[in-house]
């Protein structure tokens, strides 16, 4: 089970002291629904304002993330803010091959979607990355980054073990 966690407060630098402890350390977290914690927030990473903080916990309670959405889709300033920051990053990758997946059917009759996949292909800042993955001695850093053409306009950083230690 994963806890996600969000702090009700001022918090001034992204908490990596609380990656690694248990999350009945952090006294502001208050329960929103199963596995979820939420603290409301007005801080600012790199100069982009966040308004929400999540704390990620293994099946036993111990942090091993954190992380916010900021509102914009990061652009090549805000990208080399973050390298001057945390130093080149170790990989990129950008949406490949596109793959049209078979249309699925709900049990309601009205309903039918089609998706699809992309691989996934290493480049560089200029060629539209949507993963960027710092690999740091004590956690990573990975930057999930929205689309002009989805409905995703924000970016993800997490702190810790995120979700594409695996690529």
């Amino acid at each position: 089970m994963k806890l996600i966690l969000v702090f009700y407060g001022m918090i001034q630098n992204i908490p990596l002291e609380f990656i690694g402890k248990h999350i009945n350390t952090v006294p502001e977290a208050e329960h929103y629904i199963e596995g979820i914690y939420t603290i409301d927030t007005n801080d600012q990473y790199l100069n982009q304002p966040y308004n929400m903080l999540f704390l990620f916990t293994d099946e036993r309670g111990i942090i091993n993330s954190v992380s916010f959405y900021v509102d914009i889709i990061i652009d090549k300033s805000f990208y080399l803010s973050m390298v001057e920051k945390h130093g080149e990053p170790d990989k990129m990758y950008k949406k490949g091959n596109k793959t049209l997946l078979d249309k699925t059917q709900n049990n309601d009759e009205f309903f039918e979607a089609e998706g699809y996949s992309y691989d996934l292909q290493q480049c560089n800042f200029e060629e539209s990355p949507v993963f960027i993955i710092w690999n740091k001695p004590k956690y990573n850093i990975e930057v999930i980054i929205g689309d002009t053409q989805d409905s995703f306009h924000k970016t993800r950083i997490i702190f810790g073990k995120g979700f594409l230690q695996d690529l």
